[in-house]
């Protein structure tokens, strides 16, 4: 059996004529959502459409696009009229839309809309808020999928313009349920690690694909960051709430890179031409001074150098003479002055004499009044006393015929006091007497 083999090119092709003879293909009204939108610089515009379970790639060539009274935006629901035929270089079957209206906006679409007003709103995207980046970082950290695109472009470009910064990586999640979490987390550990600048970005996608960058967290904590940061999320069309949030956005990741860094070699090249300009402009003012110096050793003033001091020694012994004058002028004055001061201050101290003299001699005759009536009063008390002592005194006693006994020097009040071995002492009114003790007749009847 003959086997007729077909070239890829003539399969494409087939399959293309096939398609654009097709009545039912060449007019089709199709409804979904804008995805992966790309504006070329020639004026066309490549998009998909998508819904819940499929996606199909479109174009729309600059002729139709420039009839859109709106600019296409990723999440944004519409209703296109289109054909549906194969672009033959690749075999892939595209929609050619030549209308395109608005259907409403997407989920995505409307809660991004929703977030970046109320965000704004409060202050998050206000350009007075912005920190400035550092003109020369010594420290850049980099937030974004530790494979990919993206982190090769920025460490190549910070690399190459700036080989002495260096780059602290911090790998994080970029797409999916748990990305903006994870870039959350690494933002806060980078922002308390003493770096000069920090980089979050990813490489394009769709507006899901970027979803993570549109976290209300993740924007928050770029708004309270103490580093600055650059964010470089997707493409140029590519704009997230990150990007509003950051301190300066970059359309790309290696524009970010960019921005981080200074490039070493221009700064060295400016460095070497400023320094060149720096000793031209140094030897002109030499030259400048020189000449000046030359004319000003051929002036008179060094020719004649007192000149410059003869004036000014004359005006000197004039301000001494006035100095010396109003010296002695300050000096009677003061001189009179004191005089007088003291003129008045030893009539005041006399007066002041006088006044306590008479005060005093007041004072003493009070107190020697004073005292002679204390005396008397004393004097009374003293007789007063005098006269109950007598009347309380033993002596009185014994002027009425009674003795007192004594018996070295003790009172003898009782029998049993009494030693007989030694002499008793009877004290009469007028006089003592010394007795000796015999036996005790109340003893010896005991016996």
């Amino acid at each position: 059996m003959d086997q007729r083999y077909l070239s890829v090119t003539a399969l494409n092709r087939y399959l293309k004529a096939k398609m654009d003879s097709d009545p039912h293909l060449s007019r089709l009204f199709i409804q979904g959502e804008l995805s992966n939108v790309k504006y070329h610089y020639s004026g066309h515009c490549y998009f998909t459409l998508k819904d819940e379970k499929s996606r199909i790639s479109a174009v729309m060539f600059s002729a139709q696009v420039k009839k859109v009274p709106f600019l296409l935006e990723d999440g944004m629901k519409v209703l296109a009229s289109a054909r549906l035929s194969v672009y033959e270089p690749q075999g892939n079957y595209q929609l050619y839309v030549d209308k395109i209206e608005m259907d409403g906006l997407g989920n995505l679409f409307m809660a991004y809309e929703k977030l970046r007003l109320k965000l704004e709103k409060e202050g998050l995207f206000a350009i007075e808020h912005k920190k400035e980046l550092p003109t020369y970082p010594e420290k850049i950290g980099i937030i974004t999928a530790s494979t990919g695109a993206a982190i090769h472009d920025i460490t190549k470009t910070i690399h190459q313009n700036c080989p002495s910064a260096k780059m602290y990586f911090y790998p994080s999640l970029v797409q999916g349920e748990q990305a903006a979490q994870n870039l959350c987390m690494r933002l806060m550990q980078a922002d308390n690690d003493g770096l000069d600048v920090i980089i979050i970005g990813r490489g394009g996608g769709s507006l899901e694909d970027l979803w993570a960058f549109n976290d209300e967290k993740l924007a928050r904590l770029i708004y309270q960051a103490k580093t600055p940061i650059i964010s470089g999320v997707g493409h140029e069309s590519d704009v997230t709430i990150c990007d509003f949030a950051a301190d300066r956005r970059a359309a790309t990741p290696t524009a970010a890179a960019h921005l981080a860094v200074f490039n070493q070699s221009d700064f060295e090249n400016y460095l070497k031409e400023t320094q060149a300009k720096m000793f031209r402009l140094c030897m002109h003012h030499l030259e400048i001074r020189q000449k000046d110096l030359q004319h000003i050793r051929q002036s008179n003033v060094f020719k004649h150098p007192q000149v410059l001091y003869e004036n000014a020694m004359m005006h000197l012994d004039e301000l001494s003479s006035k100095l010396i004058s109003n010296m002695h002028f300050s000096k009677k004055q003061a001189d009179a002055h004191l005089n007088t001061l003291e003129l008045c201050l030893k009539n005041r101290i006399n007066m002041m004499i006088a006044q306590e003299n008479q005060q005093l001699k007041q004072y003493q005759l009070l107190i020697s009044k004073e005292i002679i009536h204390q005396l008397e009063i004393e004097k009374q008390r003293f007789e007063h006393n005098i006269t109950q002592l007598n009347a309380l005194s033993p002596l009185n006693v014994l002027l009425r015929g009674y003795t007192l006994s004594l018996q070295e020097d003790k009172v003898i009040s009782r029998l049993a006091q009494l030693n007989q071995k030694k002499p008793l002492t009877l004290r009469f009114s007028d006089g003592d007497v010394t007795v000796a003790v015999k036996e005790n007749e109340d003893e010896k009847n005991e016996l």
